[in-house]
């Protein structure tokens, strides 16, 4: 079978491209963190926090490329549905939301244990560039709970386009119910007292840089730079060029005429 190279190349440069736009996961999993509650004790906060909401997550820096948001989502620890409906929201340091949706309750359709709804329009993150994630958590200390994870300070979890900067939370209050908040102060971890119920730790927590609230994750295509599409077109034309002086006829050389006596 005679393969037509022209259009291999075009398939090839097509399928590098797409590669570059694929869509992605801030987070492939919440990290190694504690759930709360855990081992079926709807309790665990009692002693800690006051009924109420909860704004807590993450900051994090996004890489060398620009990131155009699709989805946000949020962690279902058990896979088997909310409880509550659960708003999360992106940010930029400033406290100026970039967008937000609201996960709906019940069992909702999941990718690695996260569920998702899509943005009505993409937003676009800059390179190198700070931003949080955030969720709140309706009715913490009633029961049913859903489940909050704490990573530690050190303890990941790993991020995709984006490295960890630290754990972020917001107002909190008395209603069950209420609106995302901008998660403005870090390292509440560290305000956890002793003399809690079983199961949760009798010593201040690790929070503030390299820790998270999760929670709250985001679905993505990376942005290359015009430079990173130029070189994969430099790469197929210089390859085409090879291909195109290969097929050049070679010109059979003249022989010199016999000699006359």
């Amino acid at each position: 079978m005679k393969i037509n190279t022209p259009i291999l190349f075009v398939v090839m440069f097509a399928a590098a491209t797409a590669r570059l736009g694929a869509q992605t996961y801030l987070l492939s999993s919440p990290g190694p963190g504690t759930v709360y509650p855990h081992n079926g004790n709807t309790t665990d906060y009692d002693t800690v926090y006051p009924i109420g909401y909860y704004n807590l997550g993450y900051e994090f820096t996004t890489g060398a490329s620009a990131l155009s948001v699709t989805a946000l989502g949020f962690y279902d620890a058990g896979s088997d549905g909310f409880n509550y409906t659960h708003d999360v929201g992106l940010w930029n340091t400033s406290g100026v939301s970039q967008a937000s949706v609201s996960i709906p309750a019940g069992v909702n359709s999941l990718v690695n244990g996260f569920a998702f709804v899509s943005l009505g329009t993409p937003v676009t993150l800059l390179a190198n560039t700070n931003y949080i994630l955030s969720a709140v958590w309706n009715a913490l200390a009633m029961s049913p709970q859903d489940a909050l994870r704490f990573n530690q300070s050190g303890s990941g979890p790993t991020l995709t386009g984006a490295t960890l900067v630290g754990d972020r939370y917001g107002a909190y209050g008395n209603s069950p119910a209420s609106a995302l908040l901008f998660p403005s102060s870090t390292d509440w971890a560290s305000t956890w007292v002793s003399g809690t119920p079983s199961g949760f730790t009798t010593s201040p927590l690790a929070g503030g840089s390299g820790a998270s609230y999760i929670g709250a994750n985001m679905a993505f295509t990376a942005i290359p730079e015009p430079s990173t599409y130029a070189a994969i077109a430099g790469a197929a034309m210089l390859g085409l060029a090879v291909w195109r002086r290969r097929r050049r006829p070679t010109t059979a050389a003249t022989p010199a005429p016999n000699a006359v006596a």
